[in-house]
């Protein structure tokens, strides 16, 4: 990647680093393909045991309705959603029809770490580092440093993987990790268990 690019990059991030925190990092191969959601398993509070989100959610719905506790709905690219565990992450999204977009997760247990929504297509994808797939989602990944902040930053774009999103509409999902470099690897780990639930609301 250029200086250009690494400068544009992060002037990205840096918008995204003020309403939200930090991240972490491990490889895909890493991850614990037993607490995987999308290999047979789901956290407690997912779409599949709430009847509230058999079917798939608007931008408008989810700032109008209540969203369940462990399910986070990416305001930006509807109508995707995550499945999250409640005791480990504190979702401090705004759902409420405001102008202002805040749509993380906050862990309860690193006070760094968060995972955070880029609000709409950056127009920008550097080379990644790696691809990578967590359950049934494909990831573009490529590891960044928040000069700002002094955090490790992860940036999860997803590689046109999910049936029945509008890429065309809606552009490739960005997804960032963001923590320091001591509470890293642990904010990773536990982040890309909830990045393998991606998948548009009402589907399985």
């Amino acid at each position: 990647m250029t200086i250009q690019g690494v400068t544009r990059y992060l002037s990205i991030f840096s918008t995204l680093a003020m309403a939200v925190a930090s991240t972490g990092c491990i490889r895909s191969q890493d991850f614990p393909t037993d607490k995987n959601p999308a290999n047979g398993s789901h956290i407690s509070g997912s779409p599949e045991e709430d009847e509230t989100l058999k079917e798939p959610i608007s931008t408008l719905e989810a700032r109008s309705t209540p969203v369940p506790a462990g399910v986070m709905v990416l305001l930006s690219y509807p109508p995707l959603v995550m499945d999250y565990d409640p005791a480990r992450w504190q979702d401090e999204s705004d759902y409420s029809p405001t102008e202002q977009l805040v749509n993380h997760l906050q862990s309860k247990a690193a006070s760094t770490c968060q995972i955070g929504i880029v609000p709409g297509p950056s127009g920008f994808f550097p080379t990644p580092d790696e691809i990578i797939r967590l359950g049934s989602v494909e990831y573009q990944v490529t590891r960044l440093v928040d000069l700002a902040v002094s955090n490790e930053v992860i940036s999860y774009i997803e590689n046109e993987s999910l049936s029945g999103f509008d890429y065309d509409l809606n552009g490739l999902p960005v997804i960032f990790l963001s923590a320091s470099a001591s509470e890293m690897t642990d904010c990773r780990r536990h982040a890309e268990i909830v990045l393998a639930t991606l998948r548009v609301s009402g589907s399985k």
